[in-house]
């Protein structure tokens, strides 16, 4: 039997073996485990958590001359696809850098791909994470009554998949150190930390 190629296998190893033989994945034994692009992060933040206008077409504002330039921080705000973003040469948006957008002012045949403390932080400290997660926080209080399904549901809309035992023994752990705090602020802190896991930004 021939083994699947590279872009038709997981991430995961099938077998121990394999991973004992190839664990860099250097002789394509699995898929390499690929980052979403800077662009892909802020939309499935914004989709994640129910906040991302999908309007197609059209500018995220109008500008008249220089009138973007000062007017840029609004854009970034919008909840519209990265797409529709502008691009300002001198002054790209700093989340996009912080995730290796590429150099706005020079030709870029392929993008470099970093690991930062900085891109961790931004999970941590960002406005805009702090904001989404709130966002999210809402929808699944309103959403659900019962703190399982609730549970089950953020992270069927944030992975795609039902939460392991694993997992939700640590959430009722978690659940159960901030019981003292506002219920609004419990599941912020909790959504924000879906946020900020690698399986949230890495393909599998």
């Amino acid at each position: 039997m021939r083994p699947l190629l590279p872009y038709r296998q997981a991430s995961t190893p099938r077998r121990a073996a394999d991973f004992e033989r190839d664990p860099d994945g250097r002789w394509l034994s699995r898929m390499p485990v690929k980052r979403l692009t800077a662009e892909m992060i802020r939309d499935t933040l914004f989709a994640v958590t129910g906040q991302l206008d999908r309007t197609v077409g059209g500018a995220v504002g109008t500008f008249t001359n220089g009138d973007y330039v000062r007017d840029e921080e609004e854009s970034y705000r919008s909840a519209r696809r990265a797409l529709y973003l502008p691009v300002i040469r001198d002054r790209v948006y700093p989340m996009l850098t912080t995730f290796d957008f590429s150099n706005a002012s020079a030709s870029c045949s392929q993008r470099q791909e970093s690991v930062v403390p900085l891109q961790a932080l931004f999970f941590l400290n960002a406005p805009l994470v702090i904001e989404l997660s709130r966002h999210w926080a809402e929808s699944l209080l309103h959403a659900e009554s019962d703190p399982e399904s609730r549970l089950t549901r953020a992270y069927l809309d944030g992975y795609g998949r039902e939460p392991s035992p694993e997992e939700r023994a640590r959430a009722r752990r978690f659940f159960a150190e901030h019981r003292e705090s506002d219920e609004v602020l419990q599941w912020t802190d909790f959504c924000q930390a879906l946020l900020a896991a690698n399986e949230m930004i890495y393909l599998p």
